[in-house]
């Protein structure tokens, strides 16, 4: 778990910032990171697996289907 940097008394203000942003640039990685393998993920096609149905309900590759 994270701990807040005023309970650290062993670093001297000098490196409280450098620890800060070792804090901050790995939560912006691990958010990237996230949304990188979410969006390979979600949002390309209608079903996880890309098929997508014709009105007359026959399973299709979600690439052969035209959308309006």
């Amino acid at each position: 778990m994270i701990q807040s940097l005023d309970h650290v008394p062993h670093l001297d203000p000098s490196r409280r910032w450098r620890h800060w942003l070792l804090v901050v640039a790995t939560l912006v990685g691990w958010v990237l990171l996230v949304g990188a393998v979410g969006s390979l993920y979600v949002g390309h096609a209608s079903s996880p697996y890309d098929s997508c149905s014709t009105r007359d309900g026959r399973g299709v590759a979600c690439s052969l289907v035209r959308h309006r």
